[in-house]
């Protein structure tokens, strides 16, 4: 919004943001009442106008966002996530602050980066007693107890090894004791962590290092803040 009270026209915030102006006008068209039917090609002077006074446009973007099964994320809510991280928050109590569910105030965290994992969340800033999150909790402590590390590795003269370790740093170790730890003497390995049946996972291996096969999602926005899943 504040590019628009600047003065910025559309292909001026589209260049901003890396995004088209068809792009941002559709975001601008969500800050205006579905029921004035204002078309996507008028919605930049709309909201200038509506601009001009004390209008809304957040609590009407929430509304448009929950219509959808979207929440919505503002800069004042991640900076309340921020300091409840910071300062021992709890989870439930997030929740029913900024009126989203628990797994939603969760997935922000790693969307933020402040958080690797829902585990991580919760080992940090607990969960409601029998909530969803809580249950992923227990079932991810439970695939950590069963989780192996298994070494891969083919030696300079085609010898393959293969072992299964309880922790990625026996693996480690069991890697350097064959083999040494000379990055340059032919060796290929890998070190895949990994739970029974599960075909993804961390693997750390002598050409990248510890990974995901499946990328992280982005989480696209407009302007500067966020539509809550």
């Amino acid at each position: 919004m504040d590019e628009l009270r600047d003065g910025l026209v559309v292909e001026d915030i589209a260049l901003t943001h890396a995004r088209t102006p068809g792009a941002i006008r559709a975001a601008l068209a969500r800050m205006l009442p579905a029921e004035d039917n204002v078309r996507r090609a008028d919605a930049e002077a709309s909201l200038r106008e509506r601009l001009a006074g004390s209008y809304d446009w957040e609590g009407v973007l929430r509304v448009r966002l929950a219509e959808s099964g979207t929440s919505y994320w503002s800069v004042e809510d991640d900076a309340v996530l921020t300091a409840a991280w910071t300062d021992g928050g709890r989870l439930a109590e997030l929740a029913v602050r900024l009126q989203v569910g628990e797994t939603a105030v969760a997935k922000r965290y790693l969307e933020l980066g402040v958080a690797e994992s829902y585990a991580a969340v919760v080992d940090r800033l607990g969960a409601g007693p029998g909530g969803i999150m809580e249950m992923r909790h227990a079932l991810a402590r439970e695939a950590d107890s069963v989780r192996l590390h298994v070494l891969v590795a083919i030696g300079p003269d085609g010898r393959l090894h293969v072992s299964a370790h309880p922790t990625p740093e026996a693996a480690e170790s069991v890697r350097e004791d064959l083999f040494g730890d000379d990055e340059d003497n032919g060796l290929r390995w890998a070190i895949a962590s990994r739970t029974p049946g599960s075909l993804d996972g961390l693997t750390r291996s002598s050409e990248a290092a510890w990974h995901r096969p499946r990328g992280a999602r982005h989480n696209e926005s407009p302007t500067d803040s966020s539509p809550k899943e």
